[in-house]
């Protein structure tokens, strides 16, 4: 189920959860939330007979829950609902969320929230990969259960498709809709996420104006009211904590040299080596007659050493030149990245 994008629900994120009581009501803002409606389909898609559809639907009518096309009775209205449906569909999803002492604790596992026939609810942390998933034919009852349904052990299993498009998702803590599913990082990137006295996260939220956390297991939540800024703010986590690759290619910036040569900003707050020969494919006597801090640089990532640190080549995009010949070998005394470090720091005697 999706907001309606031209709701202002986009920009009003906190809600009040609270139940819907109703079984016929519930099942007819479930149809609604996937598109107009009249009564006779509303009534085939919830298994009610068109009496009871028509009677629930003039309460909702009533209590501004539904709108239509066109004035009540007509015979062929498509049904709607108003934000005030939404609302309440949201409300009721949050409540039910809320009731999980538990939630999966990682992508590849969800919860059952509430089963009504095929209206089925699900927790999850990220959007299922494939589109048909598992679900147990009874919900478990864990205060007699002693272990959890795997598979096919402890109880039947059936497949479900998942249809829905654009999930809704939650912070339970503050009880309003993300924008985003939660991203799960590397629990070694928390460090660089945050950043020196939370330098880095400090920044994301400044620039996008979105609220950004992340728990000691690694999940990453971003919310906020503009769409498009959340979406810049899992940009730059992503960039932040990614894991690159050999083979990877970026734009970065050039931020300091050194005799053996430039060291490039990737991502916001992560560098790497352009050693001197890899600058061109022509010798190259100074860093600084190919490059300046602050200038821009396509770049390509050709090694990653055992101490983690990565070796990027600015020549490898670059067209070699015809009859090009390697250089001569250049003196190893200006090779080295650790130059000027203390090589007994660190040494007991």
């Amino acid at each position: 189920m999706s907001v309606n994008s031209n709701s202002s629900l986009e920009n009003d994120t906190s809600f009040s959860p609270k139940r819907i009581r109703s079984k016929h009501r519930y099942r007819i803002l479930l149809e609604l939330s996937i598109g107009d409606l009249t009564v006779s389909e509303l009534a085939i898609k919830t298994g009610l007979r068109i009496p009871h559809a028509s009677a629930e639907i003039r309460r909702m009518r009533s209590e501004q829950i539904i709108s239509s096309d066109l004035p009540a009775g007509s015979r062929g209205a498509q049904i709607r609902l108003t934000e005030k449906g939404w609302s309440i569909l949201i409300s009721d999803e949050l409540s039910k969320a809320q009731s999980v002492n538990e939630f999966p604790d990682n992508n590849e596992k969800y919860c059952i929230l509430s089963r009504d026939e095929s209206y089925i609810l699900i927790g999850l942390l990220a959007k299922p990969k494939e589109q048909m998933i598992p679900i147990p034919n009874r919900i478990l009852d864990m205060k007699t259960e002693t272990r959890s349904s795997i598979r096919n052990q402890g109880v039947d299993w059936n497949w479900a498709v998942f249809l829905e498009k654009y999930p809704r998702w939650f912070d339970l803590d503050k009880l309003e809709i993300i924008s985003e599913s939660p991203k799960q990082i590397n629990p070694e990137k928390i460090g660089a996420l945050i950043g020196p006295g939370g330098k880095n996260i400090k920044k994301i939220i400044e620039d996008t104006q979105c609220e950004v956390n992340v728990d000691d297991d690694g999940i990453v939540t971003v919310a906020g009211k503009d769409s498009k800024m959340c979406a810049e703010a899992i940009k730059v986590v992503e960039a932040i904590t990614f894991e690159p690759e050999v083979g990877m290619e970026f734009e970065g910036k050039v931020t300091r040299l050194m005799a053996f040569g430039a060291f490039v900003e990737f991502a916001p707050g992560r560098e790497g080596l352009v050693h001197i020969s890899e600058l061109e494919w022509r010798r190259v006597e100074k860093v600084e007659d190919v490059c300046s801090p602050g200038d821009s640089m396509k770049i390509k990532l050709i090694k990653i050493d055992d101490q983690g640190r990565l070796d990027f080549s600015r020549k490898a995009l670059l067209e070699k030149p015809e009859g090009w010949k390697p250089p001569p070998k250049r003196d190893n005394r200006n090779n080295n990245r650790n130059r000027g470090r203390n090589p007994n720091r660190g040494k007991r005697y």
